[in-house]
């Protein structure tokens, strides 16, 4: 009967002992889990910082070439409309000139054919007001006393006048793109830098995990070791507190940290950024961030107490 009674405790050892070492194997394969989850939205995280430096080198290029082909087009254009003033100017000069030798010379011919003195005095008056008029402006001058080349040139100075409006203009509008491309470069490095953060610490948990895993590993190892080794003796189950509970909020918290979801909140927050609003997108990324750096601490958390609890409760 004695021999009866110590291979039944010797059985209910062994069964208790392989039960034990299911339940160990199955926490490993749940940390393992775990520990690939982690690794997958790391490298998650990783490809969308790829991808957002690619862009951004891809802007930068693009905008240094924009603003070297318009800088080009400034210079040139700007040369070609300084030698057409000049020209034009020189023409006006020489229509001037020219304007006033045919004044004087209709002036000396009145003299000389010999017209009264009151027209003589009107011949003057009316060479004075000419020349008022050409010091005050072109569109005084009356059509008929104006030559077709003096006219010629006054459209050629309106049609520049113009160009030089639309020039401006389009400084303007250049100066306002450059302004707008230097607050979205500044809002892309900061969200590198942030996204650079959360990868050096997600990698520093991940590394807590990794050492409290290998610590799980070596204390069931000691475990087995020393339960072998005392072979005699009735071996109680450990009283597990609320296990289902346990495992329930394990799941919930796996269920949390699911790369499906991240991956549905990254693209729910991209077609965000498509439609505008970048502060409150970068808000979000930041607060979805913060929750998956708190839920990873809680799960290192749970998974340390619960093999404290499983290990050590007895």
């Amino acid at each position: 009967q004695l021999e009866f009674q110590l291979g039944w405790r010797n059985l209910n050892f062994e069964a208790s002992l392989e039960q034990e070492n299911e339940s160990l194997k199955a926490k490993i394969s749940k940390l393992q889990n775990n520990l690939r989850m982690s690794f997958e939205i790391e490298q998650h995280l990783q490809r969308n910082a790829r991808t957002l430096e690619k862009k951004q080198a891809l802007n930068d290029d693009l905008m240094r070439n924009g603003l070297s082909a318009l800088q080009k087009v400034y210079t040139h254009q700007r040369a070609e409309i300084m030698k057409i003033l000049e020209e034009e100017s020189l023409l006006l000069s020489t229509a001037v000139n020219e304007i006033q030798d045919k004044l004087t010379q209709i002036c000396f011919n009145a003299e000389i054919i010999g017209n009264p003195v009151g027209e003589m005095q009107c011949c003057d008056s009316s060479c004075k007001d000419v020349h008022v008029t050409m010091d005050i402006g072109p569109d005084t001058i009356p059509k008929g006393d104006v030559p077709t080349s003096y006219s010629t040139t006054f459209d050629d100075s309106k049609a520049l006048a113009q160009t030089l409006r639309e020039k401006m203009e389009a400084l303007m509008l250049f100066s306002q793109e450059q302004e707008r491309y230097l607050l979205e470069k500044q809002k892309n490095q900061a969200i590198i830098e942030d996204l650079q953060k959360n990868l050096s610490q997600v990698k520093d948990e991940k590394v807590k995990v990794l050492m409290e895993l290998a610590k799980l590993k070596e204390a069931c190892l000691l475990k087995c070791n020393s339960s072998v080794n005392d072979g005699h003796g009735i071996v109680d189950t450990p009283k597990v507190t609320s296990g289902h509970d346990q495992q329930g909020m394990l799941k919930t918290i796996l269920n949390r940290t699911s790369l499906r979801q991240w991956i549905k909140k990254e693209n729910n927050s991209g077609h965000e950024r498509s439609d505008g609003n970048d502060l409150t997108i970068c808000r979000g990324c930041s607060v979805d961030l913060s929750r998956l750096k708190v839920e990873n601490a809680t799960l290192f958390g749970k998974c340390c107490y619960y093999g404290t609890s499983h290990f050590f409760g007895s």
